[in-house]
């Protein structure tokens, strides 16, 4: 008897869900996507990203009292700090702290205009971070490719599995990216 219930409660549930379309409603919250900003942006025009949702690179430092994104390292080894913002990174683990800590990393969260951190010393705060990551310079790029054994000549790129997967030996790969 209580089965018949769940299902009639369920199946009126989704009716009355998609009726109202509470369903779009909710796919909507969830697609919502990071806008790509410079620091520069955000520091030039606060208040043109002031409680949006965007996506930023610049220069990680994690210390006491001053989890921040500064536009360079020199910036931050300068102590420039109105070329930075503060970053609210409450409860991110140890060794990642460690790892993201003094390099350069991608960041997507909600932009303040009106907080500036500790002392308010900063340009902005991104909050509600729901990424952060290494952000990837030129050499470790390249070191990642020549490891993988890639191929690359004018924006094509071929690498070992691709190569595999296709049939083709690595000098027939290089002939094929080479015209």
């Amino acid at each position: 008897m209580g089965k018949r219930y769940l299902f009639y409660f369920l199946f009126v549930f989704m009716f009355l869900t998609s009726f109202l379309g509470l369903e779009e409603t909710l796919a909507q919250d969830n697609s919502v996507e990071s806008t790509p900003v410079s620091l520069i942006q955000l520091i030039a025009n606060p208040s043109e990203y002031h409680e949006k949702s965007i996506r930023v690179i610049g220069y990680c430092c994690l210390e006491f009292e001053g989890d921040v994104l500064y536009l360079h390292r020199e910036d931050f080894e300068q102590g420039i700090t109105k070329n930075a913002v503060w970053i609210t990174v409450e409860g991110l683990k140890s060794k990642r702290r460690f790892d993201l800590n003094n390099r350069y990393v991608i960041v997507e969260g909600i932009f303040d205009s009106q907080d500036k951190g500790h002392l308010e010393l900063f340009s902005g705060c991104i909050k509600e971070i729901k990424r952060i990551e290494k952000w990837r310079s030129r050499d470790e790029l390249r070191k990642t490719h020549k490891n993988n054994k890639t191929l690359q000549k004018g924006g094509h790129t071929l690498n070992k599995s691709t190569l595999k997967g296709l049939g083709l030996s690595k000098q027939q790969g290089k002939q094929a990216i080479e015209g």
